[in-house]
């Protein structure tokens, strides 16, 4: 399962769109390929004109905006309607140099805590300029 306290978001940068998964809101998720693929596919017919899933009961959302649109929203989000801190973003990569706990010690000693930490996952080909 997903955790209550995270938040997994998808960006979909060909396409433009993001898909959101709340662990807190989650219902009906099988740890199984099939059932997450089918949820993914139900949030997205949104883009081909199902209802929108803008407030889903079962925690999945569609949004539209690719990965700088969700990291601006992400980065000056605040969850408890306070004065917002800035959020920390940790970047971490199949190319990168030390793996993720290596990772996170470093920045606990560097930068601080990681509270409401943003964490920005890539695969082989890295991130862009963007």
């Amino acid at each position: 399962g997903v955790r209550r306290d995270t938040r997994v978001w998808l960006a979909l940068q060909n396409h433009n769109v993001t898909v959101c998964l709340d662990g807190a809101a989650v219902r009906g998720l099988h740890p199984d390929e099939r059932s997450v693929a089918a949820a993914m596919r139900r949030t997205l017919a949104v883009a081909h004109g199902a209802a929108s899933r803008a407030h889903s009961d079962d925690g999945w959302t569609f949004h539209a905006g690719g990965l700088a649109a969700r990291l601006d929203d992400l980065l000056r989000a605040d969850d408890l309607g306070g004065p917002t801190p800035p959020r920390p973003l940790v970047q971490v990569h199949e190319e990168g140099a030390s793996g993720l706990t290596d990772t996170l010690r470093g920045y606990d000693r560097v930068q601080g805590s990681m509270v409401n930490a943003v964490f920005v996952f890539g695969d082989q080909l890295g991130f862009s300029a963007e």
